[in-house]
């Protein structure tokens, strides 16, 4: 992507975060309908610029790591792009290699095991509903593989895929899904698991390799990490979408389980759901909304909604599963203008050179530090963290002034450069800086508790919910998450 276009995805955020500051502090409601329709003229906009130009053919090369024999689908054909370049660059690195195929790769879980102590397996018997999503899935696909599915009593709609054992895949869905989806927004959910199954999403999940060789990923490198699972939900989602062959039914399950609202009257759009979903973001920020009833980790929850229309629309799938007629864009234009959403969801201050990204850069160092002397030690793993997380012209000033600074002084400095950082920040923007922070947290393998509530002090100063940080900490965990 050119520099002139990532500089209007730059001004596009801070026009758009500054327009609903003034519409919140003068509580002028009556305007959030015209903003959000301007942002998403904005962004059709700029995204059509990116297939302006002309396109390279895309050839997408036949993966090792995927499971072929698993399916009769063509898994290169349909992943998506994104997904594809992190997985393959990551693969390249020795340590992460070296963890996954090597000696020193961690013990297979026993999903079963653990599965059957926690959870109840659903026969045919007991949930013909569930079973009828699975067979759809399994025809649709090809698939060779058992599918052991179980449910787990919990409020939050959820579903989570277990390593393999055994040749077969092991599916948790959570009580409250199965009471609120139907049976095409059930197959969706299923068929999304399936597709982070075949496309071993698993061999690098975030939580497991901060886990077990975080010590060795440089911090941009474990930010890319979680930059790679949000593109893998795009490849996950497309295999749902395969197997309900519903594109509303896909819709819909992606608005329930990111709203937490499951009314079946709702007549769905995408436009409506945009709208819809900013709704319920505001509500979070102003601390009226649950946190919980969408993945605070996940911003980029309602373009993929508008990702699956792409796809839907796009050649790689009509000429598959529908008539060629109805394509309206090539593969080439499907996956750039996918790409141009998922850019506006990736954090830009690190590579950023303007006087606001500076303003982050030293925002992230602060916090960083005052997150890391709060047990009273600044280890070494954290400092050689920060060291790698920013350039030494950002670190080496704000070191020398900050050699003497106690705690308090700390968390005025952050509190002053919030204000001036806050009015640039999208909700987005404001997740990642917490998500970084909290990786530089952990580079000692231990949130201590002071540096836990030091956290929930940034986010505050940042006008976000602390529970942020335990939605964030939960997604770096094993479990492979819808």
């Amino acid at each position: 992507m050119s520099h002139e276009i990532q500089a209007e995805i730059e001004k596009l955020q801070r026009d758009y975060t500054q327009k609903l500051m003034e519409i919140q502090a003068k509580q002028e409601w009556d305007k959030l309908p015209a903003l959000n329709e301007e942002l998403q003229r904005n962004i059709t906009t700029l995204t059509n610029t990116l297939t302006q130009k002309p396109q390279l053919a895309v050839v997408k090369s036949k993966s090792d790591h995927y499971r072929h024999n698993e399916c009769t689908l063509d898994l290169d054909f349909f992943v998506y792009d994104g997904d594809r370049t992190y997985f393959e660059n990551f693969l390249k690195n020795p340590s992460i290699s070296n963890f996954i195929f090597g000696a020193q790769k961690p013990p297979l879980l026993n999903s079963k095991k653990e599965l059957l102590k926690t959870a109840l397996r659903l026969s045919k018997g007991m949930a013909p509903k569930v079973w009828s999503a699975i067979e759809r899935c399994q025809e649709k696909l090809g698939l060779n593989s058992k599918i052991d599915i179980y449910v787990a009593q919990n409020p939050s709609m959820n579903a989570f895929c277990y390593p393999s054992h055994e040749g077969c895949v092991y599916i948790l869905v959570t009580s409250a899904l199965l009471e609120k989806l139907n049976e095409d927004e059930l197959t969706f959910v299923i068929g999304h698991e399936i597709g982070h199954f075949l496309y071993q999403h698993h061999l690098m999940h975030p939580g497991m390799l901060m886990n077990y060789i975080g010590h060795e990923l440089a911090p941009a490198e474990s930010i890319r990490l979680f930059s790679w699972s949000r593109n893998a939900e795009l490849s996950a989602d497309r295999i749902g979408l395969i197997c309900c062959g519903s594109y509303e039914a896909a819709c819909t399950a992606n608005f329930k389980l990111s709203s937490g609202i499951a009314s079946d009257v709702l007549s769905f759009s995408i436009e409506e759901y945009i709208k819809q979903y900013e709704d319920v973001e505001n509500e979070m920020k102003t601390g009226d909304g649950s946190p919980e009833d969408f993945d605070s980790t996940h911003p980029i929850s309602p373009m993929r909604v508008i990702a699956l229309d792409l796809f839907h629309r796009s050649e790689t799938y009509c000429n598959t599963f529908s008539q060629p007629t109805n394509a309206d864009m090539t593969e080439e234009q499907m996956e750039a203008k996918i790409a141009g959403f998922m850019k506006l969801m990736e954090p830009s201050y690190l590579h950023g050179t303007d006087d606001v990204s500076q303003k982050i850069k030293e925002f992230i160092f602060v916090g960083a530090m005052a997150v890391a002397s709060a047990d009273g030690v600044v280890k070494e793993e954290e400092l050689h963290t920060l060291s790698q997380l920013l350039t030494e012209d950002v670190r080496g000033p704000l070191e020398e002034r900050m050699k003497d600074w106690t705690p308090e002084m700390m968390m005025q400095a952050l509190a002053e450069q919030g204000e001036k950082i806050l009015p640039h920040l999208t909700f987005a923007g404001i997740s990642n800086i917490i998500r970084d922070l909290i990786l530089v947290s952990v580079a000692d393998g231990n949130l201590d508790q002071r540096e836990y509530e030091t956290l929930s002090q940034i986010c505050i100063t940042l006008n976000a919910h602390p529970s942020f940080i335990d939605q964030i900490l939960a997604s770096i965990n094993y479990q492979q998450a819808a």
